[in-house]
């Protein structure tokens, strides 16, 4: 069977610990509500949703990682946006009554 594109969403995140605790009948039904094979010995039901699993874990990760740099650059527009309108391309200098020397 084909893993479910739609669905997967739905299913939730399970940890390799708590997919190795399961019991045969959850690994079948976990299997089976992602679309794939729920035929086998626990140890390839285990080694199949723990690799499905780890598929959704990147994915999830690189979409927040997407979602991420694209609220940065927006950060980063907005700040240009209301930028300072003066250009400061000289160097400024301190002047302070204080520090200057008096003539003896």
């Amino acid at each position: 069977m084909a893993p479910k594109n739609a669905d997967e969403d739905a299913a939730p995140l399970l940890s390799a610990d708590a997919i190795r605790k399961m019991k045969v009948g959850d690994l079948r039904s976990a299997l089976e509500g992602r679309g794939l094979d729920s035929k086998g010995l626990k140890a390839e039901l285990t080694a199949r949703l723990i690799a499905a699993m780890g598929g959704q874990v990147r994915e999830r990760r690189e979409e927040m990682e997407k979602k991420r740099l694209r609220m940065l650059n927006q950060k980063i527009a907005k700040s240009k946006s209301n930028a300072c309108p003066f250009s400061f391309n000289h160097s400024l200098t301190l002047h302070s009554p204080h520090l200057e020397t008096k003539p003896n």
